[in-house]
């Protein structure tokens, strides 16, 4: 199988497991309902928690942290070992066609949810400081804000620099592929993290109205403590 077959199979595999959409079907099964048409409309994590509980908004996160980890995997292991800067440029790939299968699911009428938890799997499996450096930057910004959503957008616009402060240069050569391959080659750093800025674009514009509601004070927060009296 040719490298362009294997990417087009990679690149199929991975959306049509992003369009898996656990937060449509964790809630169908809790409570028969569609997410989509309950609390923000969106189908995610945090909105499963919000309008569905705790117990279906845990399995929502694992699934979809699941979904582009087999993804990648897949794809790897169809792609082969042989080369790694092939397998990073893989790995990225896979990931950005899994996060468009979780926005636009085939399976649920392209109506899906932000992508946060599917970016942040692809961080894990590309690599694993960003991930951790991500989800640090994560817990202290939602625990400072209380604001979920802009929580996401900061990690979001984070991921290309922790990409580029982390990222190792691959030494070795993609042999017969060496035309095809010669410019990430020739500034690895510089095209990893514009991947890394691309998926950062996909979860900001998603997040569009989230970011006029936090500009307007009007986004929801949580930890709210009640009012005495």
């Amino acid at each position: 199988m040719n490298f362009y077959l294997r990417a087009a199979v990679i690149a199929a595999i991975s959306y049509l497991l992003g369009s898996v959409n656990f937060a449509c079907i964790f809630t169908k099964i809790f409570s028969g309902k569609d997410i989509r048409n309950y609390g923000s409309g969106n189908a995610g994590m945090t909105n499963v928690f919000r309008s569905t509980g705790a117990v279906p908004g845990i399995l929502t996160f694992a699934g979809d942290l699941l979904k582009v980890v087999v993804a990648i995997w897949i794809s790897v292991s169809i792609l082969g070992h042989e080369n790694q800067g092939l397998v990073v440029l893989c790995r990225y790939i896979s990931g950005f066609c899994c996060i468009l299968g979780h926005l636009y699911p085939v399976f649920f009428q392209f109506r899906g949810g932000k992508g946060v938890v599917v970016a942040a799997g692809t961080m894990l499996m590309v690599d694993w400081r960003v991930f951790l450096a991500a989800a640090v930057i994560f817990l202290v910004s939602t625990l400072a804000s209380r604001i979920v959503s802009l929580s996401s957008i900061i990690v979001a616009v984070a991921f290309p620099v922790l990409t580029f402060f982390f990222y190792d240069p691959v030494v070795d050569k993609p042999g017969e592929l060496t035309q095809l391959m010669s410019f990430f080659y020739d500034d690895q750093k510089l095209l990893v993290t514009l991947l890394a800025a691309l998926f950062a674009a996909v979860v900001v514009i998603k997040h569009i109205l989230n970011i006029i509601r936090i500009l307007h004070g009007e986004e929801t927060r949580i930890f709210i403590k009640k009012r005495e009296g």
